[in-house]
């Protein structure tokens, strides 16, 4: 038997299981994207939100830091050093704001 390549409505499917209702809808608009800062502002955004909602969910918040962290790193091409002094600065701030939020939910309009 041969398998046949997947089809784009194939992916989508796939990735459909992961989200909610809302998102589903709004697939075929986010497909649509192409520009890297849009990218950023929604990550910037969905992890305002986690921060926002779950703020005792670390693993969570420290993985959204993380990708946020690599895709500025790759935007700007930083070099090894600043790579690393990012994610140093990354990661005190995410403690900062941990900590001055205390589980409470903090301001809601702090950026990120």
């Amino acid at each position: 038997m041969v398998a046949r390549a997947p089809r784009k409505t194939d992916k989508r499917r796939f990735y459909a299981q992961a989200l909610t209702e809302a998102e589903q809808a709004d697939l075929g608009t986010a497909l649509q994207v192409d520009g890297f800062d849009e990218e950023l502002a929604a990550l910037r955004l969905r992890l305002r939100t986690a921060l926002e909602r779950r703020p005792e969910d670390l693993p969570l918040v420290l993985r959204g830091m993380d990708v946020l962290r690599r895709m500025v790193a790759t935007k700007y091409g930083l070099s090894q050093k600043d790579r690393l002094a990012l994610e140093s600065a990354f990661a005190q701030e995410t403690l900062r704001r941990m900590q001055a939020r205390g589980g409470e939910g903090g301001d809601e309009h702090d950026a990120v």
